[in-house]
């Protein structure tokens, strides 16, 4: 029997310096629901490709107060791209693990990116506030050091585990929060 590893990185990014310029695939009006933005957001794709083995990324990057965190995480009653995207993920390796006879194992790591700094989001404590060191390997590329993994067995253990790393969450109030 196959065994694959299925990492599940949610990052979570506040202040980072970048210069360059991105150019959305698609752009979505505000009467979009959260099922389409998941459909047309290609990460059913990613997470097919996930299962092949390659390794894939989904950023969600925009102007504070544009909506990245209602996008990725929603609400109770209309669930995010993150949480459709776990429900997707379990649901194709129950799927492909029947049909090929292979079996995935589901780890989750939470990071956030704080001031070009990378914490777990899945400690606590005085661990919780010391930065992880981001580094190389020659064969595996690039990874972050110490960074805590929790093997989910299920979609409701997974939620879980990503709901208690968002509550770890780095949030600052400035004017572009401000409701006017």
């Amino acid at each position: 029997m196959g065994e694959r590893e299925l990492l599940l990185l949610v990052s979570h990014t506040t202040q980072l310096s970048i210069s360059t310029q991105y150019h959305p695939a698609v752009a979505f009006p505000p009467s979009s629901t959260q099922q389409e933005v998941f459909q047309s957001s290609n990460l059913p794709s990613l997470i097919n490709h996930s299962m092949n083995g390659y390794r894939t990324t989904f950023f969600a990057y925009g102007q504070t107060g544009a909506g990245k965190t209602f996008t990725v995480l929603g609400e109770d009653k209309k669930p995010g791209l993150l949480f459709r995207a776990v429900n997707y993920l379990f649901k194709a390796t129950k799927l492909k693990s029947e049909k090929e006879n292979m079996k995935f194992t589901v780890r989750l790591s939470a990071i956030e990116l704080y001031n070009e700094q990378c914490f777990d989001l899945l400690t606590t404590g005085h661990a919780r506030l010391k930065p992880l060191q981001v580094r190389e390997h020659n064969k595996q590329g690039y990874y972050v050091d110490r960074l805590t993994g929790i093997r989910c067995i299920n979609v409701n253990q997974c939620i879980h585990t990503i709901k208690g790393a968002v509550r770890q969450r780095t949030v600052g109030g400035h004017q572009m929060n401000a409701r006017r």
